[in-house]
């Protein structure tokens, strides 16, 4: 007999002891979708489930004699006020192998679950579904939550229908109604994988905080000077944000628009913006939020080690040389190298602006942690994190299955 976990139930623990590995077939409860982001636990012969939550288990059908697909009603232990009964347990469909990556069991759980993507010293993610429950109201006016920009992540058509009124599309096609569908080009996966920075940038469900700190010509006491003509405004050393209408974005804007050889001001400056000017930005902590680090220190170099993604934020050239030994330009360039700077499709600016989801995901900084938790996959058996398998299942067209 092999442990494969416990189920809490009005009060009491069942005790699920199967004979056989845990691989090959899906055995999940008939009443309601699989809980996918328990699947990694069944490595393990003891497991611990929430009250009345569907299990997920792979077992081999040579291990079990005369498992068969269909109804399968499981032996149990039951454990209350200390006695031990046995009963007869809950009916289980048994279904056998996949062939393909399925949205209902396998893609819809990791948006419309609580804890799918972390559960950490009591730290859990909530549903993504719990602001990104698209037009609840029919208005088309995005109440945040839950109609974050107007994206609904709990049903397929909603993922299809993409992000803000459906011109965004967020699963790689080039436009929301196309089938060209290109996960690792997906907005969608940006946003489930890369962290904001610099690393622990509060999270505000206003976006308060999104285009940075507020930026002017003078110093009102406390603020922080960039190194050229600007000031960016803090109060008692908390960074001062959306009270003016000129911001670290905008002054970044600024500069690479001046990148193309015509020359901008900024907040009304007597002089153009160059590097000089945005360099405090890059190279002074506190800059971005209070007991932010510096980008410089982890980002000083255009080599690898030591210098995380070889980006050199010290000077105009490092930063021109891009990410990635050059082959990430950062400004929004084509390549490195060429001079049609973009700051709106800007790399930098998406790392700048843009919360890693679900919001408060641990910072890991070898970023082991980046594509989500392992997970089984459903058709092969093998360790799969959750990113790569939303990825399977987009790239096979992202069907209705």
């Amino acid at each position: 007999m092999k442990t494969i976990g416990w189920v809490g139930t009005m009060g009491m623990f069942l005790l699920f002891a199967l004979t056989g590995g845990i691989y090959g077939f899906q055995v999940s409860t008939a009443s309601g979708a699989v809980d996918v982001s328990k699947r990694q636990d069944f490595a393990t012969e003891d497991t611990t489930f929430g009250t009345n939550e569907d299990i997920y288990i792979r077992i081999g059908v040579g291990d079990v004699l005369g498992l068969k697909e269909g109804k399968a009603l499981l032996k149990v232990m039951v454990k209350q006020a200390g006695k031990t009964k046995y009963k007869g347990g809950p009916k289980l469909t048994i279904k056998g192998d996949k062939t393909a990556v399925s949205y209902r069991d396998d893609i819809q759980p990791l948006f419309t679950k609580g804890g799918a993507w972390f559960n950490y010293g009591g730290t859990a993610a909530g549903a993504c579904t719990n602001c990104h429950a698209g037009d609840v109201n029919g208005d088309g006016e995005e109440e945040c939550p839950p109609e974050c920009h107007l994206m609904d992540l709990g049903t397929r058509a909603g993922m299809l229908n993409g992000a803000d009124g459906g011109s965004e599309p967020i699963l790689g096609e080039n436009a929301v109604g196309n089938t060209n569908y290109n996960w690792a080009n997906s907005g969608l996966r940006k946003r489930l994988r890369n962290n904001r920075m610099p690393p622990g940038f509060p999270f505000a469900i206003d976006e308060s905080n999104r285009d940075g700190g507020d930026i002017d010509l003078s110093n009102d006491g406390d603020d922080i000077h960039l190194g050229g003509q600007f000031y960016l405004n803090t109060t008692g050393g908390d960074v001062d944000y959306g009270i003016l209408e000129t911001n670290a974005i905008g002054l970044l804007e600024a500069y690479v628009s001046g990148l193309k050889g015509s020359p901008v001001t900024y907040a009304g400056s007597a002089g153009t913006v160059t590097f000089t000017d945005v360099a405090g930005l890059f190279s002074k902590p506190n800059v971005w939020y209070n007991g932010g680090p510096a980008c410089t220190s982890c980002h000083y170099c255009n080599t690898e080690p030591p210098c995380y993604h070889m980006i050199d934020f010290n000077t105009e050239a490092g930063l021109l040389a891009g990410a990635d030994n050059g082959e990430e330009p950062l400004l929004g360039e084509s390549v490195v190298g060429a001079k049609d700077f973009n700051w709106g499709s800007s790399g930098l600016r998406k790392r700048l602006r843009n919360n890693r989801m679900p919001p408060e995901a641990p910072f890991v900084l070898d970023e082991s942690g980046r594509d989500g938790p392992m997970l089984v996959h459903p058709v092969t058996g093998s360790d799969v994190s959750a990113v790569d398998l939303i990825g399977d299942w987009v790239d096979a067209g992202c069907p209705d299955n």
